[in-house]
């Protein structure tokens, strides 16, 4: 069964949503003290990222949260965050700051 992440977050009043294979990203790394980068791959070859802010000195528990959530669940639908329901994976991750998918 293939899992998925889902991610979404609102900016400017619209929406923003990602729901990416897991076996489609490419890493996680932190880009500041706060921030957790997630790159991934789409089909036709374009790149996206997620940025979350994460509490300071937290980023390894919240990578933990997120690849055990894949490996353990049953559902195949993994729910990183949602800034519109303000539900996350880990109590260290705060907030889903950018989601980008180039075309």
């Amino acid at each position: 069964m293939k899992n998925f992440l889902f991610a979404r977050h609102l900016a400017d009043a619209n929406d923003a949503i990602i729901c990416v294979p897991y076996d489609r990203i490419r890493s996680m790394h932190l880009t500041g003290a706060t921030a957790l980068k997630i790159q991934f791959v789409g089909d036709n070859g374009a790149e996206g990222s997620a940025i979350l802010t994460i509490t300071t000195g937290k980023s390894l528990e919240v990578m933990k949260a997120i690849v055990n959530a894949q490996r353990h669940t049953g559902n195949s639908f993994v729910n990183i965050g949602d800034q519109i329901e303000g539900k996350y994976i880990h109590p260290n991750l705060e907030a889903i700051s950018t989601l980008r998918f180039d075309e």
